[in-house]
């Protein structure tokens, strides 16, 4: 009896001394798990406010609020959306003009397709995991067959013979690296992959920039733009690439110099295309296009060809900005996968065969966007040409292209032939002089309208 009490008081003492270590090991695996949690809620927003990007999104913030605006949803038959984009060069470089024209390109096409894919999205989701594991015995043992052994050898021959004519000649072969073969064979791969594809394509005829914005924060300069869409829009575009005359007035117009900029500052704010009335109360477009150089040389002959090019350019890009508002399409594609590859391999490589782990996160993206536009443009003039010097010394070529349609009235009148009545109306055909004429479709426009 008195021994079992003895190994009662034993076995006692023994789980009280394993219940504390048990105690001991919780209580600190609990503290452990709170210093985590702590860690992990101990996070922190980061600030944007010292940005260019958080700049230029308070400026046309306050400009939204100041009309009216709110962004990505429709409001009178209307949607706004914004874009933000940093030009990828320093004010400085003598390649910064050019730059930032390409982020206003940016800027504006990213808010097409945001319009896009507010008309129509299409969702496309795919999550595959795989997973296969050889645990057999020998199973990190590589096999090599005898075609898989020769190219073994001949690289391992190539590779010494390549290193001594490298030596002959001073040229140290480690810089190189060694040729060799590999074969893998594996032995686990745990994967998980989620495949996302997003598509759009819609018609965005009628899509134009209400205001244009740019700043620098830090050095970083940045550029914005707001566009809009609307079936109005939409109307008077397909009106004008068709000639006809819409049915859309404007109780105040003004005429075109009313709408450009008064100082060189602001021909150069001021980009892509706008759609206004003139005094007459008709829709009219407004393009700004805006091209550099940077030749720096001294020849001046080269300095003025290299102008006439930046201007021509500007006007091209004025001319383009005028057919996508009235025809133009929009095709977007995204694709991007996620997940996490775990992947054990034997890999004989140089002689030996060793085991090769891979952990890796996947976290691919891959973007494609297209912009057609196809327009017959009749009656778009130049109304402004304007040549500005930047702090960086570039020179900036701004054009401003204009469609109305007291032009388009004066194109097609250009178009028509001239006639003149013949003192000899009354010849016969028998005189033997072949009868000119000319024929004329349905005339579906009005020239007094415009």
């Amino acid at each position: 009896m008195r021994k079992f009490v003895s190994l009662l008081t034993v076995f006692l003492a023994l789980s009280g001394v394993a219940y504390s270590q048990e105690s001991s090991s919780n209580s600190s695996q609990s503290s452990d798990i709170t210093k985590e949690v702590k860690t992990l809620a101990d996070i922190e927003e980061i600030s944007l406010d010292n940005s260019v990007t958080a700049s230029l999104r308070k400026q046309i913030m306050d400009y939204a609020r100041r009309k009216g605006i709110k962004f990505g949803q429709v409001e009178n038959g209307r949607i706004f959306v914004f874009s933000v984009q940093e030009v990828d060069r320093s004010t400085s470089d003598p390649r910064f003009a050019q730059a930032r024209v390409v982020a206003f390109e940016r800027a504006w096409l990213d808010a097409q397709k945001q319009i896009a894919y507010f008309i129509v999205k299409r969702v496309t989701t795919k999550t595959v995991r795989k997973i296969f594991e050889n645990n057999s015995e020998g199973a990190e043992n590589v096999e090599l067959s005898n075609w898989d052994v020769l190219k073994a050898k001949v690289a391992a021959l190539s590779d010494a013979a390549i290193n001594k004519a490298l030596e002959k000649l001073g040229v140290d072969p480690s810089k190189f690296g060694n040729l060799t073969y590999e074969k893998k064979k594996e032995l686990l791969n745990d994967t998980l992959i989620k495949e996302i594809l997003r598509e759009t394509s819609a018609e965005l005829s009628g899509t134009f920039i209400v205001q244009t914005f740019e700043g620098e924060v830090n050095g970083v300069h940045g550029v914005g733009v707001i566009a809009m869409y609307s079936p109005k829009l939409k109307y008077i575009a397909r009106a004008i690439a068709t000639g006809s005359f819409p049915k859309i007035s404007s109780k105040v117009g003004h005429p075109i110099d009313y709408y450009l900029p008064k100082t060189p500052q602001g021909f150069m704010s001021t980009w892509g295309v706008r759609v206004v009335f003139t005094e007459d109360n008709l829709p009219a477009i407004i393009s700004f296009g805006q091209w550099a150089h940077s030749y720096t040389g001294g020849d001046p002959t080269i300095k003025e060809r290299n102008r006439k090019y930046a201007i021509e350019k500007a006007e091209l890009l004025a001319d383009s900005y005028i057919s996508e508002f009235l025809n133009s399409a929009l095709y977007a594609k995204e694709r991007s996968r996620v997940g996490q590859q775990i992947k054990e391999e034997a890999v004989f490589k140089n002689g030996d065969t060793v085991v090769e782990s891979v952990n890796r996160l996947v976290d691919e993206r891959w973007a494609e966007i297209k912009r057609i536009s196809k327009s017959r443009l009749s009656g778009t003039h130049t109304v402004a040409t304007k040549l500005l010097k930047l702090p960086s010394g570039q020179e900036l070529a701004v054009v401003v292209e204009v469609w109305t349609y007291k032009g388009f009235k004066g194109a097609q009148a250009l178009k028509r032939n001239y006639h003149v009545k013949s003192k000899n109306a009354g010849t016969s055909r028998s005189q033997g002089k072949k009868r000119s004429y000319v024929t004329e479709g349905k005339d579906m426009v009005e020239i007094n309208d415009f």
